[in-house]
C-alpha cells in the first residue's frame, strides 16, 4: 500500500498533495492507470466525493486525465512529441537505437553512480528481487521474461538514484523500449554466449550498488551499455550485408548465371 491514511483535518488538500507526491516520486509513471476510485478512497481513508475533488484539481493541473469507462491515468506531462512523430522515426531508422544507447551510457552511468550513494535498504531489496528473477529466467532459458525483468531492473536503478527529473525521462524512454520501439532485446542474443555475458554484466552492476561503490557501479553500467550498443551496431552490419548479398543473388538468377 503506497498511500497513507488521511486524518479528518484538511482532507481535500492532503489527498491532493499525497497524489502529487506519488506522481513526482515516480510511483505512478506517465500513462499509468491509478487504482479504482473505490480502492483509492479506501486506502486514503476519505470519501469518494472528496477524492473526486482532489482528482479534478489535479486534472486542471494536467497531472491526471480521466477516460470515460476506463479510469484515471497519470498524464504524459513530457508531451506527446516523444510518442508520435519520434516514435515513427525511432521505429523506421536503425540509427535511433544506437543514439538511444549513447544517451543511456551517459544518463544511466550517472544514475548507477548515484544509486550506489543514495539507494535505501528498500531500493536494494527491489534490486535483489529483480536480479533473482533475471537469474531464474536465464536458468529456464526464457529470453522474453529475461528481457522484461532487464527493463524493470534498469528502471529500478534509476529510481534508486532518487533524481526526479531523470526518473521521469527514463521511464518514458523505457516505455518505448518495452514496446520494442528502439529495438528488441533479443537481437543482442545473436552472438554466442551473449545471454550469459549480459547476465554477468547485470550482476556486476548490482553488486557494485549493494557494495555502495559509486565509481565501480558507474563503470559497470557503462561497460554494459557499451557492449549492448556494439551488439546493435554489429547486428545492423550483418543485416546490411545480408541485404546486399540477397540482391546479388537475385541479380545472378535473373541473368541465368545460376539456376
Amino acid at each position: 500500500m503506497v498511500f497513507r491514511k488521511i486524518s479528518e483535518k484538511n482532507i481535500h488538500s492532503t489527498a491532493l498533495h499525497q497524489l502529487e507526491d506519488l506522481i513526482v516520486e515516480g510511483m505512478f509513471k506517465p500513462n499509468e492507470k491509478l487504482p479504482s476510485e473505490r480502492e483509492l478512497a479506501t486506502q486514503l481513508n476519505i470519501s469518494r466525493p472528496t477524492l473526486r475533488v482532489a482528482i479534478k484539481e489535479l486534472e486542471k493541473q494536467d497531472l491526471l486525465k480521466s477516460k470515460r469507462g476506463e479510469g484515471t491515468f497519470v498524464n504524459n506531462f513530457l508531451g506527446d512529441g516523444i510518442n508520435k512523430p519520434l516514435m515513427y522515426l525511432f521505429n523506421n531508422h536503425s540509427k535511433a537505437a544506437v543514439d538511444f544507447m549513447e544517451f543511456r551510457y551517459a544518463v544511466e552511468g550517472e544514475a548507477s553512480y548515484q544509486a550506489a550513494v543514495r539507494a535505501t535498504k528498500y531500493d536494494k531489496d527491489i534490486l535483489k528481487i529483480l536480479m533473482d528473477k533475471m537469474s531464474k529466467a536465464h536458468e529456464h532459458e526464457d529470453p522474453d521474461e529475461e528481457a522484461k525483468v532487464d527493463i524493470a531492473f534498469h528502471i529500478a536503478i534509476v529510481e534508486s538514484s532518487h533524481n526526479i527529473l531523470q526518473l521521469h525521462i527514463m521511464k518514458s524512454l523505457f516505455s518505448l523500449l518495452n514496446e520494442g520501439i528502439f529495438f528488441n532485446r533479443t537481437v543482442l542474443y545473436f552472438r554466442p554466449g551473449n545471454r550469459s555475458l549480459l547476465l554477468q554484466q547485470h550482476q556486476n552492476i548490482f553488486q557494485a550498488i549493494i557494495a555502495e561503490d559509486p565509481k565501480k557501479s558507474k563503470k559497470a553500467m557503462q561497460t554494459h551499455v557499451s557492449y549492448a550498443r556494439q551488439g546493435i551496431i554489429e547486428l545492423g552490419e550483418v543485416s546490411q550485408r545480408e541485404k546486399i548479398a540477397k540482391k546479388r543473388l537475385e541479380k545472378a538468377k535473373n541473368k541465368n548465371f545460376i539456376s
